[in-house]
């Protein structure tokens, strides 16, 4: 983490943990809490997580559009340095925990033991995803052909 993105979270009222906890909170979908343990809205937590995200894209708040845009382009390692742990969590564990994800999608682990096989009923074309290591490079394989995302 560089310099100016330490400076912005030792400030007294910003913690890089606390905001992780935001970001892995509004992202799972659950209720926020301030430090006084009140209920905070939706929208409030939201607004939260723009005034930091802005401070580190070094743009004014409510920038949008093309603005935007080149700030992310150019503050991209610093937002990905930032909210890393939190896409982490929701890839290990957010999705599985959603039901329309788990109603769908079948997911396996040879790590676990699982073999890598599927089977169904009816005449489908069967894509099969696979995340593996520290990249996020996804296989894709379909019945009858094979491709390389």
């Amino acid at each position: 983490m560089n310099d100016r993105i330490r400076a912005i979270f030792s400030q007294e009222d910003k913690n890089l943990d606390a905001f992780t906890s935001l970001l892995n909170t509004v992202g799972a979908g659950k209720v926020c809490y301030d430090k006084d343990m009140k209920e905070v809205s939706k929208d409030v937590a939201n607004d939260s997580i723009r005034k930091v995200m802005y401070e580190v894209l070094e743009v004014p708040e409510g920038t949008k559009g093309r603005e935007l845009r080149k700030a992310i382009r150019r503050h991209k390692d610093d937002v990905f340095e930032i909210i890393e742990e939190t896409l982490i969590n929701m890839v290990n564990t957010g999705w599985s925990q959603n039901p329309f994800f788990n109603e769908f999608v079948e997911r396996k682990s040879v790590k676990n033991g699982d073999v890598n096989e599927f089977y169904t009923k009816d005449n489908v074309i069967l894509t099969v995803s696979e995340l593996s290591g520290n990249h996020w490079n996804l296989e894709y394989l379909s019945i009858n052909r094979v491709r390389i995302v």
